[in-house]
């Protein structure tokens, strides 16, 4: 089950919390987001524990650091100022006692300041830096004075850092549940007070074997310093610690495992609190489809984006409170999650259409197999990886499930385009030209891992090819790594009729992809997901064609028209593939806090007019060739169709290279079959 933060209840009253001469509760600075509003809302039918956690702030006590253009423009206007200035006035000079008339031309003047003659001798200028800082003592609220500081708190079972968090209880609001926590926690020695009477937002966790809730709702209430210090309730938490946004990541990554899906929504939190209007982009469009809620289109909305994340969702008539460095204007477009291909092989783009219309074990051992024995290496993955990479950005993908040999390469490949990728390091019984054998690949498992462990694009799976190649020996290690990295596990299963005949499943998520192979429709409850497979068994990485084909299937094979609808189609395509790739926390939706992985589809062509339903032309009208413009976390990667991350020539150049080298040595091959 995943953590749900619920701690004991304290039973002490709020009076030190919000004294009588505190500050009255007031709105954030900035606007809200919910004034005026009316949030869609979707009731899914499920129990959930109420928990509230305070986000205690203390302020910037001291100025920032000024920008270099700004010091540039201070010493400027001094300089202005010093050569505008009139020196003395006419009508009157200064004399010394004993000494002759000096005319006003001749009066002395400074054209520097001297402190010490302006407040005195011994004064000093205290330092920016303390002597806190120096130590680097996060107990104390005497550093990092130009930034706000949080307080998190370790719990004493634990031991991990979180923000304090209780329970609410039946006969108290949330907002009081919040601060009975926080004053429970810190002592009486600290006074603080709200910031609004409504949370900030929540975290939803979901449980998988909880009897009595489904999940868990996490509910943020911002609060602020007014003084004093924490005196902390040993029994509560462990330890405490003032922490800037930026450390708040050093102590959820000691337990990156549970806290790296919550890591954007927390930042996100503390991006809002800050309360600023000042945003990196507006997307105004003229139809957007978040996927959550569902089967909903906001017609003439903008999306406003901050620091890679999605700060608000709002009519176009009320984006003139945000202040955007830049403004695009799609108003003949489409905008949606970007979409999740959830099963791939990337590099194998080098070998589309080299062997088809063959059975599964004769394509692999015929074709496959010797052609990657002899050509797979570092240098054709990464190859391979940045032809796919292109491929599916222009196709309006944004993240990809991969599983093939060479993982770092591939990797590297992904992150350096600004894609996102989970990553499989793979493992079977037999040599290949990536690992001797199981321990090498595990070895080489645990330096991936390491490796990109703070990526904010790439994450890792451990990836068992197949049962076929994988033996049962290994598969209980392939269970032992995953449990130690809380790595997900992906592998190929059930691609064939016979495979689904021999064997069931209990799973309660599993991946389904469209290939060459047909698959067997899944139990009710199981997660599905869209996946191309690789392009040299399915030809194409093109997402919308699978989406399409997915739905088609689905009525032909169940003989109902309303099996697997447009908007659940395209949920699988985005949002169902991200919860099995591990990352529905912050993608596959348009949703506040959420990272800004959007991809914009023209609607204005021959093809795709009259529109009547956004999300069904999407799904059975839209293509690939109407993808016009990606942002993954934020950063444009396709720009009016045209790459920004990926030299189109380079890519063509590789695939030129590597097909007449395969070409010729499948020719061989075939000759003496």
């Amino acid at each position: 089950m995943q953590r749900s933060f619920a701690t004991k209840a304290s039973k002490i009253t709020k009076r030190l919390i919000k004294p009588a001469n505190a500050k009255p509760a007031h709105r954030s600075r900035g606007p809200s987001k919910y004034k005026n509003k009316q949030l869609p809302f979707e009731d899914d039918g499920k129990t959930y524990r109420l928990v509230c956690a305070p986000i205690l702030e203390r302020l910037p006590v001291i100025l920032p650091d000024l920008e270099k253009w700004e010091q540039d423009y201070l010493e400027m206007k001094r300089k202005i100022e010093l050569k505008t200035a009139q020196r003395l006035p006419k009508d009157f000079w200064f004399t010394e006692p004993g000494t002759v008339e000096v005319e006003p031309e001749d009066a002395p003047f400074f054209a520097e300041w001297d402190e010490d003659e302006l407040v005195g001798d011994g004064f000093q200028i205290a330092k920016r830096e303390t002597e806190d800082d120096a130590a680097n003592n996060r107990h104390s609220l005497n550093r990092a004075l130009k930034q706000r500081v949080f307080l998190i708190v370790q719990d004493p079972t634990t031991m991990k850092w979180f923000f304090p968090t209780t329970e609410k209880k039946d006969a108290e609001t949330m907002k009081d549940a919040a601060f009975r926590e926080l004053q429970s926690v810190v002592g009486s020695s600290l006074e603080a007070y709200t910031v609004g009477n409504a949370p900030m937002g929540y975290l939803k966790v979901m449980h998988d074997n909880d009897a009595q809730y489904d999940g868990t709702k996490v509910f943020f209430y911002k609060s602020q310093l007014s003084e004093g210090d924490v005196q902390l309730n040993a029994s509560k938490a462990n330890d405490y610690l003032w922490v800037t946004q930026n450390e708040l990541a050093e102590y959820l990554e000691a337990d990156v495992a549970e806290f790296d899906a919550y890591l954007p929504f927390i930042f996100f939190i503390f991006q809002f609190a800050m309360s600023t209007t000042n945003v990196d982009l507006i997307l105004l469009g003229r139809h957007i489809v978040p996927v959550v809620p569902h089967g909903v289109v906001y017609e003439n909305h903008a999306i406003v984006i901050a620091n890679g994340l999605i700060v608000d969702i709002l009519p176009a008539s009320h984006v003139s409170k945000y202040s955007a460095k830049e403004t695009i204007e799609l108003h003949d477009h489409i905008l949606m999650p970007g979409m999740v291909n959830a099963h791939t092989h990337a590099s194998m783009t080098l070998l589309r259409g080299l062997a088809d219309d063959k059975p599964l074990c004769n394509w692999l051992m015929e074709d496959i197999f010797p052609t990657e024995g002899k050509f797979v290496s570092d240098e054709f993955v990464c190859d391979g990886t940045l032809h796919s990479a292109a491929e599916m950005i222009r196709s309006g993908t944004t993240c990809a499930n991969e599983m093939y040999f060479f993982p770092d390469a591939a990797a590297s490949t992904f992150e350096s385009v600004g894609m996102r990728a989970l990553v499989g390091q793979i493992t079977m019984e037999f040599p290949t030209a990536y690992g001797s054998g199981p321990d090498d690949y595990f070895a080489k498992a645990r330096v991936l891992f390491n490796k990109y462990k703070d990526s904010k694009l790439i994450k890792l799976s451990i990836a068992p090819h197949a049962p076929y190649t994988v033996a049962d020996g290994t598969f209980a290690k392939v269970k032992q790594f995953s449990e130690e990295f809380n790595a997900r596990i992906h592998l190929h299963l059930h691609e064939t009729e016979g495979e689904c005949c021999d064997s069931e499943t209990k799973t309660p998520s599993m991946l389904c992809h469209q290939s060459s192979e047909k698959c067997r429709p899944l139990k009710k409850g199981v997660n599905v997901a869209i996946g191309t497979d690789g392009a040299a068994s399915n030809n194409t990485l093109n997402m919308f064609a699978e989406m399409k084909l997915a739905a088609i299937l689905a009525k032909a094979e169940s003989k109902e028209s309303t099996s697997v609808p447009a908007a659940t189609a395209l949920r699988m395509a985005t949002l169902n593939g991200a919860k099995a790739v591990g990352m529905d926390q912050y993608i596959g939706s348009l949703e506040i806090g959420k990272h800004a992985d959007i991809v914009a589809v023209a609607a204005d062509s021959i093809e795709m007019l009259p529109m009547y339903n956004a999300i069904s032309h999407l799904v059975y009208v839209a293509g690939r060739e109407h993808v016009s413009d990606v942002w993954v976390y934020g950063k444009r990667l396709l720009k009016d169709h045209k790459l920004t991350t990926i030299d189109e020539n380079v890519v063509k150049s590789h695939c030129k290279k590597w097909y007449g080298a395969i070409a010729a040595h499948h020719a061989e091959m075939q000759a003496k079959n």
